[in-house]
Parts: C-alpha cells; sequence; structure tokens
C-alpha cells in the first residue's frame, strides 16, 4: 500500500509512473545510466518518475541527473548512443533541500530545475485530525478488497 508522500504523487499517475528511493549512489546510477536493458527512466518515458529523498542524492551522481533533465535523454552503460526520455519529475525530501543546497550537500542548479511547484507535506503525526478521514478514505477505496 502507498503512504505518505508517494501516495500522494499517485494523483499525477499517467500512462507510466515509476517511483525510486534514492538512498545508495548504486540506485541512483541504476537509475541514470543502464547495462542495455530497460531502466527506471525509460520505463517512466511519457510518464512521471518520482524520486523520494531526492537530498540523499550523491553529489557524484547529481550531474547524470541534471543532464537527464536537461538533455531529456540518457545513456546506457556499454550502449553506444543516448536515448531520449520525456518524463515529468516529482521528488521529495524529509530534509530541508534549501539547507542542504546551502551546505554544498545538492547542486544548486538542480535545485532551481526540479523546483517548479512545491507542497509541503508535515508529517500525519502532527495532524491528528487528518486520521479519520484518512482512514475513513481508505476503508472506502479498500472495501470489498479483503
Amino acid at each position: 500500500m502507498k503512504r505518505g508522500k508517494e501516495a500522494l504523487t499517485l494523483k499525477w499517475q499517467e500512462i507510466h509512473y515509476v517511483a525510486i528511493t534514492v538512498k545508495s549512489s548504486a540506485t541512483v546510477h541504476r537509475c541514470l545510466k543502464f547495462y542495455n536493458k530497460f531502466g527506471k527512466f525509460e520505463r517512466a518515458h511519457n510518464g512521471t518518475l518520482f524520486l523520494d529523498e531526492i537530498s540523499e542524492m550523491p553529489l557524484s551522481l547529481q550531474p547524470k541527473l541534471l543532464h537527464a533533465i536537461e538533455a531529456k535523454e540518457i545513456e546506457r552503460i556499454g550502449g553506444e548512443k543516448s536515448i531520449p526520455v520525456d518524463v515529468r519529475i516529482l521528488t521529495a525530501t524529509n530534509r530541508d533541500i534549501l539547507q542542504a543546497v546551502r551546505d554544498g550537500f545538492f547542486r544548486e542548479d538542480i535545485y532551481y530545475r526540479l523546483e517548479v511547484a512545491s507542497i509541503s507535506l508535515p508529517p500525519l503525526a502532527g495532524r491528528q485530525a487528518d486520521i479519520e478521514p484518512l482512514v475513513a478514505h481508505f476503508v472506502n477505496i479498500h472495501r470489498g478488497s479483503f
């Protein structure tokens, strides 16, 4: 079951929706460069790519993301040509992303490429009044599926 930020991004779901939690270099590397097979950017082509915990992306891989955003293309490892990708990118983080930019952990140019519209979604623990309506909503959605 999707929860929190990922559930919110499903409102933007289109033809293709791919979610990635950016926690390690390996995850991001597999996202941006592939071993001659379809990867997450390609699967999200003409759809939505959700990058969760974007502030955790290692600095060494941020230029690859910037290139994918600006050039709208990726390159597979071992490949000989660039592959066009047209994706809407949604991101989320639990950290103060502007502070990460100021501290040098996140590139400012990527921040401004991604910062088109911002939604602040406070933790549910601090929104007690929202719990009952959310429970009713999910019970209604999943009624009869158990």
